[in-house]
């Protein structure tokens, strides 16, 4: 016959566990890979560029973001396992805006005339550049960039060339632009169009005449000019006493 036992009243009580904090959420595990929550993501990258807004690329860090954005300091390592991977995502997510604000642009021109989209794509960079430092900044560092570890990166990258390709392929079909290599001629409109919003972003425009206050509108005219030479080179030159 069994024998009921009983706990001695000095016997120590049985510790609970602690409660596990849920500040931060859970990272999920899905198949032994780790799948961090998009919230953490998303504030790391906020802190990423709220860092580059203060101007020095060299501190945007995945140690410092992690720290500006409250985080643990094993955290920010699981989620971008390095600095390239997560200005990778910073640059993804600058080209989507971007990309967004290219296609308000495009629409708001029609889709008759693809040197007036051409121009309408060129002037929303210099404007969206202009308006977005930071983003702009982070885009253009592709020495801090990882393409392999953010894939999305090149598709967006892609996308863009490829569509302003098309563009110019079909104003050259249609004798709107100079019968050339579509390649380089895409080239040459995507160096002046980068150069420019380079320049105010460096501060150089000062030395050339244009003041800041004057800067995106000068931009967009020196762009304009650029697109009404090419324009003008297409256009078949008529014998004197025509």
């Amino acid at each position: 016959m069994r024998t009921r036992t009983t706990k001695s009243k000095n016997a120590p009580a049985a510790k609970r566990k602690p409660a596990v904090s849920r500040k931060y959420p859970r990272v999920a595990r899905v198949r032994g890979a780790a799948y961090q929550d998009d919230g953490l993501r998303r504030a790391l990258v906020d802190a990423a560029v709220e860092l580059a807004r203060e101007g020095d690329l060299d501190k945007v860090t995945v140690r410092e973001a992690g720290r500006r954005a409250g985080l643990p300091a094993s955290v920010p390592a699981r989620i971008f396992p390095s600095r390239a991977a997560m200005m990778g995502a910073v640059a993804a997510e600058a080209l989507r805006e971007f990309q967004a604000q290219m296609q308000s642009a495009l629409a708001a021109v029609g889709s008759d005339d693809p040197v007036r989209q051409l121009r309408a794509a060129a002037r929303a960079f210099i404007t969206w550049s202009l308006r977005n430092p930071a983003h702009f900044r982070i885009l253009s560092a592709r020495d801090l960039i990882s393409f392999t570890q953010v894939p999305e990166l090149g598709d967006e990258v892609r996308e863009i060339a490829e569509g302003t390709t098309a563009l110019a392929a079909d104003a050259q079909e249609r004798g709107q632009l100079p019968r050339c290599d579509t390649h380089l001629l895409v080239l040459a409109s995507r160096a002046l169009v980068y150069g420019l919003a380079r320049m105010k972003l460096d501060g150089q425009l000062p030395q050339w005449g244009v003041d800041e206050a004057d800067a995106e509108p000068a931009l967009l005219a020196a762009f304009d000019l650029y697109v009404d030479l090419l324009v003008q080179a297409a256009r078949p030159v008529r014998p004197p006493g025509d």
